[in-house]
């Protein structure tokens, strides 16, 4: 048989006005694709939050729709929201740090009970496999923020709009959140008219603002003893990692995640709560934490010591 492609026999294929159709068509889809690709707002690392857990935690009726109740306690800037339980043992290990080699994840649940005496808890595990420089004079946590740190951040942050008298100022300066505005999304595909620009703007003051009350109600529930963080040390620096924050006085935090202890009964006790250090490419959304907090403390009712 002969089978050999000629122009002869490639020009008679082509005049069959169903194939044109078809090429044609394809072309139509690629191209709208493309263009879809080209304008459409593409979220970066600081514009999702996403919320895993790991270590054996027995999700609650709530986390299956954690995402949606999360809608709207977050500023303008985040995009998308989303959450991922990870399975114990290599194959959920795997995929946890497949996920952070590109920077996905904001907060991470963990319990810190030892599932037996010669077995140290997964946060134990997490904080050693998450130090930069272990056993050096320059170690250093680098997977996960520093929670002291980032609140005495995050004061700082406030009173670069608010002043000094940040905790009592109910209005920003409106020059400074300009100036934030315009350095953060002055790019963004969805400001591009001096209209859009300008409610821009005013959303970045909604977005500040919202810190701000988030954080006055984290700090209040720290000091009234709500919540309290939790400590990695690290011997050879001799030097304790405040990344956790333990969950147990929030009363209805097993409607989202608990874990059976040692004796096989549900337990929330040592329910810990980790934020991702996303560095620079994370930027400012490392104050969205707080309104993650927040709205744990409004949900969850914490009891106060």
């Amino acid at each position: 048989m002969d089978a050999k492609i000629t122009k002869h026999r490639l020009a008679v294929l082509l005049s069959y006005d169903w194939l044109k159709m078809i090429v044609a068509a394809v072309a139509v889809v690629a191209s709208v694709v493309v263009l879809f690709t080209m304008i459409t707002t593409r979220p970066t690392v600081a514009q999702r939050y996403i919320v895993y857990s790991m270590g054996g935690l027995v999700p609650g009726r709530d986390s299956a729709y954690l995402s949606e109740s999360l809608e709207g306690e977050f500023s303008y800037d985040i995009l998308d929201i989303s959450m991922e339980n990870f399975a114990e043992g290599s194959m959920g290990n795997s995929t946890f740090s497949a996920r952070r080699s590109v920077l996905e994840g904001s907060a991470l649940f963990v319990s810190d009970e030892p599932s037996d005496a010669d077995t140290p808890s997964t946060f134990t595990s997490i904080c050693q496999s998450g130090i930069s420089q272990m056993n050096t004079p320059d170690e250093r946590m680098a997977l996960f923020l520093d929670f002291d740190r980032l609140m005495l951040d995050c004061e700082d942050y406030l009173m670069n709009f608010y002043g000094e008298d940040w905790e009592n100022c109910a209005t920003p300066d409106m020059g400074r959140v300009r100036v934030c505005f315009m350095q953060r999304n002055g790019s963004d595909k969805r400001f591009k008219t001096d209209a859009q620009k300008e409610a821009g703007v005013q959303s970045e003051a909604a977005r500040i603002a919202l810190i701000r009350e988030n954080y006055l109600a984290v700090r209040e529930a720290f000091e009234k003893g709500g919540l309290s963080t939790v400590g990695y040390h690290s011997e050879y620096v001799d030097r304790t990692y405040n990344v956790g924050i333990n969950l147990s006085k929030l009363t209805g935090i097993a409607d989202l995640f608990y874990y059976e202890n040692a004796d096989h009964k549900i337990s929330t006790e040592k329910l810990t709560l980790l934020f991702f250090n996303n560095g620079e490419e994370g930027g400012d959304s490392k104050y969205e934490n707080f309104n993650f907090l927040g709205y744990l403390l409004r949900t969850y009712a914490p009891v106060y010591s």
